[in-house]
């Protein structure tokens, strides 16, 4: 690390800031695959190695990551156009199709209220045709008691 810190001095004619940086990233998968393992390293090696590190920009086998922003929009590019218009198509169906239904539900829905509003109609003309019975039943009553003049 000493030896990484001096190099990094040498060459951009100031001292290495970001302390804080490396020992959040230093165990991270990222800079794992990059670095050399500490058996592999020897002091004449050590150039070699880092310039290694530098031109490989992927990572091991056995450790993978996640694609980045830039490198899954380009992905979305070459081969999104067509499996976005496929998805989108879905999309309008399953949309159609949901409002089909709601619509279905809509409709029996509203039969169902208008059966309602007609048997409280039926009933309420049944009442008010009993009412009407026990009226008509009530002035024969009065007449048949009460003569006419």
């Amino acid at each position: 690390f000493t030896e990484a810190l001096e190099l990094y001095a040498h060459e951009n004619s100031k001292p290495f800031q970001y302390h804080h940086c490396w020992e959040i990233l230093k165990d991270s998968p990222k800079w794992q695959a990059s670095l050399p393992s500490k058996k592999q390293r020897s002091s004449n090696d050590a150039n070699a190695s880092m310039a290694n590190t530098v031109q490989d920009s992927e990572p091991s086998t056995n450790q993978e990551r996640s694609l980045g922003r830039k490198a899954s929009k380009e992905l979305k590019k070459k081969k999104g156009k067509e499996v976005g218009e496929e998805s989108n198509s879905t999309f309008t169906a399953e949309f159609w199709n949901q409002r089909a239904e709601r619509e279905k539900d809509r409709a029996k829905r509203e039969k169902e209220k208008a059966e309602h509003h007609e048997r409280a109609l039926n009933q309420h003309q049944d009442q008010l045709h009993i009412e009407l019975q026990r009226l008509c039943y009530r002035l024969k009553i009065s007449q048949a008691i009460s003569p006419k003049a």
